[in-house]
């Protein structure tokens, strides 16, 4: 099986995946009426998130989406709105088949997310997520529940 694509975090104009989650809050498409269709082998559940830290909290900046994916019982389409923004075709250097460009959904997270940045492929292994180690540049993020904002820190 081949390894799953990671959601994103833009953090200071950086790229990373999501490479360990311990924590709650992330965006989960159940809690807003959304069933997300398989995008590949490499995302089976259907959707992917690049999320961006504004003002010290979490959004969900852009969202990916496989085609037959549904809101509230009817197919998210080109052309479409989803949380109020428009349904676009993804582009072809990213996983997904529809993309929603800033909906700008706050992300309730708090607890920690591990960032990853600068994949070492030598180590890739097929099935799952890809852990934390296997980059080269590892940061934490976190957030608890008295501040709701968001501080990272490099390991």
């Amino acid at each position: 099986m081949t390894a799953q694509a990671p959601d994103r975090v833009v953090l200071d104009g950086e790229d990373y995946a999501i490479a360990g989650v311990s924590g709650e809050g992330l965006f989960d498409p159940a809690d807003h009426d959304l069933q997300p269709r398989v995008i590949s082998t490499g995302c089976w559940r259907g959707y992917l998130c690049q999320y961006a830290v504004v003002d010290g909290g979490l959004i969900v900046d852009t969202l990916y989406l496989g085609f037959g994916s549904a809101w509230r019982g009817t197919e998210v389409v080109v052309g479409s709105e989803l949380f109020g923004a428009p349904v676009e075709a993804a582009p072809t250097d990213r996983i997904g088949h529809l993309q929603v460009v800033r909906p700008e959904l706050p992300v309730p997270f708090t607890g920690e997310l591990l960032l990853g940045r600068g994949f070492v492929h030598s180590t890739y292994v097929h099935m799952g997520f890809q852990p934390a180690w296997r980059f080269e540049t590892v940061l934490a993020l976190t957030a608890d529940r008295k501040s709701t904002r968001l501080n990272s820190s490099h390991i």
